[in-house]
């Protein structure tokens, strides 16, 4: 079998759409919120169903490494840049529909993978659709935040989905119930090699003074705790004991500046790439942060962001407790 890469452009490219793009070594850098990531070996961004059946079908024929990403705000990429295919969804999945199904109450809304929350709730608040004003202020798109489980304000949007699409690995489309998705704090039991198209939220109706006003009250909490500057949103989970910003404020690291980056004096839960900080210098503090927080309160962070690719680490945090303290 001829190696997928002499063959990439002369069989796989001949086989999509124009609109869908296939680009060599770009740099992933731009296309993170942290403004950190090394060169895609390959960069495909797709444009239509079939196109994307079709790249998958040549990923798992090939048996190629391949990633996923949407708008970059939770992903921390190697500055070695990720092997293989890394997979983006463009414009013609960012698209918002109200479904016939819908009711004089309640209102079911399709949405693309690749529309960002903020169009969600921009187009909520303009047809005066209530439910979703807690993804105000959250970055990324529909299709991460679904993957993921975002949320905020004791919300996620696990409690709006009705269905979710996909394709798998080897180019099947597929659909998924909320019943049949296992929705937890900051993640789901949607597999990793499914890559999600679109989505249907069930949202109500609503007053539209009420529903600005909500929004204007997010925009004023998230001004007032999160820091402006190049970062992933926040690093850890919260704990059931305490929240992570807490903890790591607790060990003494709140404000803490490590080699271009820094752990925020504003919400200690946030680390900021303030001077072009490699992902290496990151890594390395989130490491710190979870070998202090450990060792003075027995409690084991788990990181909300993504790290790519997931390789085993060097040095396991485990084996750093001393010479990191």
């Amino acid at each position: 079998m001829a190696s997928w890469r002499r063959i990439i452009e002369s069989t796989l490219k001949k086989s999509l759409s124009n609109s869908s793009l296939i680009l060599r070594k770009i740099p992933l850098a731009g296309f993170t919120s942290y403004r950190i990531g090394g060169n895609a070996e390959w960069l495909i961004i797709i444009n239509s169903i079939k196109d994307l059946k079709t790249v998958l079908k040549f990923i798992s024929e090939y048996d190629i490494p391949f990633f996923i990403i949407g708008a970059g705000s939770n992903l921390l990429i190697s500055d070695q840049g990720l092997k293989g295919i890394t997979i983006k969804l463009g414009k013609s999945f960012c698209y918002i529909k109200v479904l016939p199904n819908s009711s004089k109450n309640q209102v079911v809304l399709k949405i693309g993978a690749s529309t960002t929350l903020a169009q969600i709730v921009n187009y909520c608040k303009n047809h005066n659709m209530s439910g979703a004003e807690f993804l105000w202020g959250i970055p990324g798109t529909f299709g991460g935040a679904i993957k993921n489980n975002a949320g905020a304000f004791n919300h996620d949007l696990g409690e709006k989905i009705v269905l979710v699409f996909g394709i798998d690995k080897n180019g099947n489309e597929l659909s998924l119930r909320r019943d049949e998705i296992d929705f937890n704090y900051r993640k789901t039991s949607i597999p990793d090699d499914i890559v999600i198209t679109s989505g249907c939220i069930s949202l109500y109706y609503g007053n539209r003074k009420e529903i600005k006003n909500k929004l204007s009250s997010y925009t004023v909490l998230r001004r007032n705790t999160q820091p402006h500057g190049f970062s992933a949103g926040c690093v850890f989970k919260n704990p059931l004991t305490f929240p992570a910003g807490k903890l790591i404020e607790m060990v003494g690291l709140k404000g803490f500046i490590y080699d271009g980056a820094g752990i925020s004096s504003k919400h200690a839960n946030f680390i900021v790439n303030y001077k072009r900080a490699s992902m290496l210098k990151i890594y390395e503090l989130i490491q710190k942060i979870k070998v202090k927080v450990e060792n003075y309160t027995g409690i084991i962070l788990e990181e909300e962001i993504e790290i790519l690719p997931k390789t085993k680490e060097v040095n396991k945090w485990l084996d750093l407790k001393k010479s990191l303290v």
